[in-house]
């Protein structure tokens, strides 16, 4: 991903938009944590995570993100 993709939503949805940005910015923060990490074995952790909150991990943690938003502008 790179740095100026942000994920669609749907039309209408403010918290899902949020909770988009925010696992891109999750995501984004990872591969950069990467980059500038010079133990081989932590990188590799790091991208791992990012590659996981990009492929099959996007859905679940977008979902999650969406509620704990909606939870916090609840209060």
């Amino acid at each position: 991903m790179n740095e100026n993709e942000v994920p669609d939503a749907a039309p209408g949805s403010e918290q899902p938009d949020q909770a988009d940005q925010f696992v891109a910015e999750l995501i984004l923060g990872l591969e950069r944590a990467a980059d500038g990490e010079s133990d081989p074995e932590i990188k590799s952790r790091l991208r791992g995570a990012a590659a996981i909150l990009d492929t099959i991990g996007r859905h679940v943690t977008t979902e999650i993100a969406a509620k704990i938003i909606v939870r916090a502008m609840d209060l």
